[in-house]
């Protein structure tokens, strides 16, 4: 058996981390598994599935160096000398920064790592001075090169040229169930109002500020609407706050993580999605799955819009622009050839499974 090292910063329900976990649920486990070493000290989302699974769960000791120049530079020694200890033949980095990428690249080469894999999650990041810098010294390293999207992969590696591995979804858990719509939608007191559902964590990229302020013009068209916010954040009382302020507290549901997003979808009317930036999203992928209709960034990853009730919209559009396409969006209806379209755009997670396990068993 091949054990592969994952490198996260913690197992939380999140858009790498279910590519993850989904590939974990659906490889031959008796020829691959998966360990992680997560650099965030608390217990994450998914930590006792992992477990059940036959997985190993590693924490890089904490550093304690207040100042940040010298941190950065202890960070290295700190993963050169964890990763030595551990003594994996394959390590497979999720990142989407290429300073910490490059940390971790040569202080997994220095660590005596025989396969070192990069995997590029996203299209932008704080810091992006940095990660022009520190891109081109990747190329000083042999590693291989993954990517969600070839937007990730020029983002991480300045070329399209990565290999890229879809974000799979098993599509049946995602096929629309009436009486599941009924079910939620009586257990969240919906009645027949038109809802619409965001599924993101409450940070800077998912651009709830916008989202409320769409919403908020939407309900000058439609009243009887609801907003779902399914997800938890660093920004959430900010968000609530400003839900507050507007007044429409009452037409907002803060349903925080859930493990029942099929149904919540399928309880759904539209998926509205107004993200900064993606490197392939999963929940995209799955809301196009369930055919309802769905609005979202229109300079998100090329790979990730193909339903044809998906429609893209620039965020520098006004809010009430957003708000009068969602009143026509949702008149659309749900995509009948949904689960059709998820498997010939190569989204079925049994496709994707099967590739990476070839991959790993070829190094």
């Amino acid at each position: 058996m091949k054990r592969i090292l994952h490198i996260v910063s913690i197992m939380d329900r999140a858009g790498q981390e279910t590519l993850i976990m989904n590939l974990y649920r659906n490889i031959n486990r008796e020829k691959i598994q998966f360990d992680f070493l997560c650099t965030w000290n608390r217990k994450g989302d998914y930590d006792d599935e992992i477990i059940s699974l036959g997985g190993t769960i590693h924490h890089l000791p904490q550093n304690t160096t207040n100042l940040k120049f010298i941190k950065y530079f202890s960070n290295f020694f700190i993963i050169r000398k964890y990763l030595s200890q551990l003594s994996y033949d394959t390590i497979h980095i999720h990142n989407y920064h290429a300073f910490s990428s490059l940390t971790w690249v040569w202080a997994a080469k220095c660590a005596g790592i025989k396969n070192i894999i990069l995997h590029s999650h996203n299209t932008s990041a704080p810091h992006k001075s940095l990660h022009k810098i520190c891109r081109p010294l990747l190329k000083l390293f042999k590693i291989r090169r993954l990517a969600c999207s070839k937007d990730a992969s020029e983002w991480m590696f300045g070329t399209r040229d990565a290999k890229i591995i879809l974000n799979g979804i098993v599509p049946e858990t995602f096929k629309f169930d009436q009486s599941s719509r009924e079910s939620i939608r009586i257990q969240l007191g919906l009645g027949n109002s038109t809802v619409i559902t965001h599924v993101g964590r409450f940070n800077f990229q998912k651009n709830h500020i916008f989202l409320i302020e769409i919403f908020k013009e939407y309900l000058r068209i439609n009243p009887n609407s609801k907003l779902l916010l399914i997800g938890k954040g660093e920004l959430e009382n900010e968000i609530r706050d400003q839900i507050n302020t507007l007044g429409i507290s009452d037409k907002v549901l803060f349903l925080g993580i859930r493990e029942d997003i099929p149904a919540i979808l399928s309880a759904s009317d539209l998926f509205l999605f107004p993200s900064l930036f993606e490197g392939l999203s999963v929940v995209l992928v799955e809301a196009q799955a369930t055919g309802i209709p769905i609005m979202t960034n229109q300079n998100l990853a090329e790979e990730t819009l193909f339903a044809d009730n998906a429609l893209g919209l620039s965020i520098d559009d006004s809010p009430s622009s957003w708000a009068q396409k969602i009143n026509k969006t949702i008149c659309s209806g749900r995509n009948k050839d949904a689960l059709k379209n998820i498997v010939e755009h190569g989204f079925d997670i049994s496709i994707t499974a099967t590739e990476m396990q070839n991959y790993y068993l070829s190094l």
